[in-house]
């Protein structure tokens, strides 16, 4: 982590990190969480930090990097994390990094995917 001029303020090392989302992933954590994904040597490690750059969660859903997309899913305010549309390895994971939706086999495309507010009601889809 690093403040505005670009002081570093906290390094931990959790390998190749991309794809890093802000989101409240986590109610029981204050604040806002960041996590990212590792995509090199040990892809598909995620890493969810608190606000103060605190580790509070690692797993690895799947063994593959993601694009890491916040989906305030459900309208409350907790977001979850859109790994991608894959029907097998893809959906969505909670802030415990654990599996919370599936997509159905339906032929939909799975390798690209975007979040959004489409309809107004706060809820990204």
């Amino acid at each position: 982590m690093f403040d505005i001029q670009g002081k570093v303020l906290k390094h931990v090392r959790i390998g190749h990190a991309q794809s890093p989302a802000i989101g409240k992933f986590r109610m029981d954590v204050a604040g806002l969480q960041l996590l990212t994904v590792n995509y090199w040597r040990n892809p598909g490690i995620i890493s969810i930090f608190d606000w103060d750059g605190n580790l509070v969660e690692q797993e690895e859903p799947i063994h593959t990097g993601s694009p890491l997309l916040p989906v305030n899913w459900k309208g409350d305010g907790q977001e979850y994390v859109l790994l991608s549309g894959n029907v097998r390895e893809g959906g969505m994971v909670d802030g415990h990094l654990r599996r919370v939706v599936m997509f159905p086999d339906d032929g939909h495309p799975d390798l690209a995917a975007y979040t959004a507010d489409l309809t107004g009601d706060q809820r990204t889809r």
